[in-house]
Formats: C-alpha cells, sequence, structure tokens
C-alpha cells in the first residue's frame, strides 16, 4: 500500500468514526506491510461502516480490495 493510499483510507476512517484515527509507518518494523490504519467504532453498526467506507474508497482509487481487517467478524478486537 503507498503511503497515498494509506492516507486516502485514514481520512475515509475518520469519516465514519468520532474517535481517533491513527496511520502508523511501519515499514521498517515489519516484512508484511508499510502501514497500518487503526480505528475504532463505538458499536458495531459503526464498526462495518468504518470498514465498508475504508474499502469502498480504496477501491474506487484504484487500490483494490483490502487484504485483513482485524476484529470485523464480531465488530471487536
Amino acid at each position: 500500500m503507498t503511503l497515498e493510499l494509506a492516507r486516502l483510507a485514514a481520512q475515509a476512517a475518520s469519516s465514519k468514526s468520532l474517535e481517533q484515527t491513527v496511520l502508523l509507518d511501519v515499514g521498517e518494523l515489519l516484512g508484511i506491510t508499510d502501514y497500518f490504519v487503526i480505528a475504532s467504532g463505538r458499536n458495531d453498526r459503526q464498526v462495518k461502516a468504518i470498514v465498508d467506507e475504508v474499502t469502498r474508497q480504496v477501491r474506487d482509487d484504484g487500490g483494490g480490495s483490502t487484504r485483513r481487517v482485524e476484529g470485523q467478524g464480531n465488530a471487536q478486537w
């Protein structure tokens, strides 16, 4: 994921949450990814809305589908 897509994902998450969204550059620390976007919601409906918005915006910008969404199954992690 490029920095531009990571920023887009973070902005998309922020648009659906009142909680702080964090974008971490972990490229030099981990071999599996360059960025983590961390967001939270107050309930399962909000978590689903965040996931859906991030997925839609990244896909619409040409970034393909998201590879992994932790905590989506039960809307918590």
